[in-house]
């Protein structure tokens, strides 16, 4: 691949996974114990209900790492496949294959296309994941090693559904790469991220810790563009983490329509949710014209990608003033894994003090 710089701020720990290197066999090792818990929980456009128990996920990406394989060439060094597909149960499971086959995945973002142009002329990824058909590429994406996953996920059928051992997977570097990701771009050209294993890792843990999954907890949600470095603690968080907590995938359509995505966090009894503060506003906003959607269940509201002013952190403490709620205010950037410092608003004396929202306390501790 392109020479992306390394970014290595957070440390992993000394010994960051058993056994191996690789995030995916956390959820192997989790499979043995919630196995038939549901992992994915995802409504199409067809408004059926699909969903995966962690068992089902497993296997099949079992046998999509196989079909990976299959289509990558032998490569020294890390190894990078570019993901361009709606959010869907297709995307989770085109993300853990890539793990379970030894590469890392960079997203795409379609909508931008001279971004998509100088991300892949400069990463070159081995492999390009998409929606579309191979004679319907985008031009963009001509050129270039393609495939969609509806041809992957037919090879795939084909494929054992055993778990990889270390022989078949992609060579281990000293630090294997799990995701590339690339800045906004919006001081200069876009820089590439790398972020390995174990720096993913520290950051989950850091994460399971502070915040730990409550014991009604059952779905997380995710929502974020993939393209943005909070999608990796929506994603993983929850589907690694050894409690029985399914991922419910939120449409694009949905996540920016607080009429459409109200209803669907109360449906699932959501607790935690991370939230941009204009779709905060936008949610707050419709809680306050309709009486009746009051978010009973969601207790953590994390805000992130943007600056949380005073005026807003106070209208979220107006509207939940009977209610045990935290409002979380994360700074950082995806150099560093997306956050390095917190604050946490649980009243307005977590205020009152400030004329702006503090960026808090840095959450960049070594995990060893």
């Amino acid at each position: 691949m392109g020479s992306i710089p390394q970014v290595s701020v957070l440390r992993g720990p000394t010994h960051p996974l058993p056994r191996v290197r690789y995030l995916s066999r956390l959820l192997e090792d989790k499979v043995r114990e919630c196995g038939n818990s549901t992992a994915i929980i995802y409504k199409g456009s067809d408004s059926v209900v699909h969903k995966l128990s962690y068992g089902e996920l497993d296997l099949a990406t079992n046998r999509l790492a196989r079909a990976l394989l299959a289509r990558l060439a032998p490569l020294d060094g890390d190894v990078v496949v570019a993901v361009s597909l709606p959010p869907s149960e297709a995307l989770l499971l085109t993300l853990l294959a890539v793990w379970k086959a030894g590469a890392a995945y960079l997203p795409l973002d379609q909508q931008a296309p001279q971004r998509v142009h100088h991300i892949l002329e400069e990463a070159k990824p081995a492999l390009i994941i998409t929606e579309e058909a191979e004679d319907q590429l985008d031009e963009v994406l001509q050129c270039h090693n393609v495939v969609s996953f509806s041809t992957l996920d037919t090879i795939a059928t084909k494929m054992a559904a055993t778990i990889l051992s270390d022989s078949e997977v992609l060579p281990a570097t000293a630090q294997p790469l799990a995701v590339v990701l690339y800045t906004s771009g919006s001081t200069g050209v876009p820089k590439g991220v790398r972020l390995p294993h174990a720096v993913v890792l520290n950051r989950l843990r850091w994460q399971w810790r502070e915040f730990p999954f409550s014991p009604t907890e059952q779905v997380c949600v995710f929502k974020t563009t993939l393209t943005f470095v909070d999608a990796i603690g929506e994603i993983w968080g929850p589907l690694l983490h050894s409690s029985p907590i399914g991922l419910l995938v939120v449409p694009r359509e949905i996540t920016k329509d607080p009429q459409r995505l109200i209803p669907l966090l109360e449906e699932y009894k959501v607790e935690r949710l991370l939230v941009v503060p204009t779709l905060l506003r936008a949610i707050l906003l419709f809680l306050g014209l309709d009486s009746s959607q009051q978010l009973a269940s969601l207790k953590t509201w994390v805000c992130s990608g943007e600056p949380l002013v005073v005026s807003l952190a106070e209208q979220f403490l107006s509207q939940f003033r009977h209610r045990d709620v935290a409002l979380c205010n994360f700074y950082g950037s995806t150099e560093v894994m997306g956050d390095v410092t917190y604050h946490v608003i649980r009243s307005r004396e977590d205020l009152a003090a400030f004329d702006k929202v503090p960026i808090g306390q840095s959450l960049l501790i070594i995990l060893q």
